[in-house]
């Protein structure tokens, strides 16, 4: 079990802290993780009354609330049953909506009271993990791909994480190979370097892509002389092919934090590489 969940689990062993408890695990657990938790013998203070979630509509975190009256004893759903007077092991809905846009939250969570455990067994919106903010920004709309393959991750589908993050390298370096274009036109490169550049951003084969993205990569991401970006490429495509859906989760595991460093890594080569281009230009007007 993960250090989040272990907090999570252990805050249910206080009575007072279990409504912070159910808050971190509707927010950051994905579906099916059964967590070992001391549950308390009443339910009534177990429904956060409001959840910061990550809205899908506003694009950015908000606040969503219970807006249901406490004690209805209302069913929302057949077959689901809402904060039981007395405890018993059985379903539990949670529904919140944002304060902005009126979205909806909704999630099922199965309370175990004989094996003390609870687990989600159904989400709307679909879960998906939080990331550090500056790489979600960096990456933009490309983010959802890095958040699927980490809920891959969660559930135990390696292939399909090796597959989410091989899709973004993919993607992630055709903008690379962009800034390569721009700053060896206004440092003066031939048209033929400037065509191999373009044919390499067309092309499918990653090997070709790597190759120029070498020439601009910082040196904090060369290791013994390679550049890691073909030998992350290629390892993922092992995953995808050959191995198990064990093994994969294991090399997606251990890439993942490969990819954040590189990331932020070439997130800063970008920014100094677009600077540069840019006082080339400026140099290039002045007068000789």
């Amino acid at each position: 079990m993960s250090d989040e969940l272990n907090n999570i689990a252990n805050a249910f062993s206080s009575f007072e802290e279990s409504r912070t408890a159910i808050e971190e695990f509707l927010r950051n657990t994905p579906l099916y993780v059964k967590l070992k938790v001391s549950l308390p013998n009443t339910t009534s203070k177990m429904y956060p009354d409001a959840l910061l979630l990550d809205c899908p509509s506003c694009k950015t975190e908000r606040p969503f609330r219970d807006e249901r009256p406490r004690g209805s004893g209302a069913i929302p759903y057949p077959g689901v049953m809402v904060g039981p007077a007395k405890p018993q092991s059985g379903v539990r809905f949670f529904a919140y909506t944002c304060t902005f846009c009126k979205s909806q939250f909704e999630c099922w969570v199965h309370f175990d009271y004989e094996k003390q455990q609870i687990h989600k067994v159904g989400q709307h919106p679909i879960w998906l993990p939080n990331i550090p903010k500056d790489i979600e920004t960096e990456l933009g709309e490309d983010a959802e791909l890095y958040k699927k393959a980490l809920r891959n991750m969660n559930e135990g589908y390696g292939i399909g994480a090796c597959a989410y993050l091989r899709r973004l390298l993919e993607k992630y370096i055709n903008p690379l190979l962009q800034l390569l274009y721009e700053v060896k036109q206004e440092t003066g490169a031939t048209p033929e370097d400037l065509k191999a550049i373009q044919e390499a951003i067309i092309s499918k084969d990653f090997t070709s892509k790597t190759k120029f993205a070498a020439e601009i990569a910082p040196a904090s991401i060369i290791v013994e002389g390679h550049n890691p970006l073909k030998e992350i490429h290629e390892r993922l495509s092992v995953g995808i092919h050959t191995l198990d859906e064990k093994t994969a989760n294991t090399y997606a595991q251990e890439i993942k934090n490969a990819l954040e460093f590189i990331i932020r890594s070439l997130k800063r080569t970008h920014e100094e590489r677009k600077a540069f281009a840019a006082q080339i230009k400026k140099i290039r007007n002045l007068p000789t």
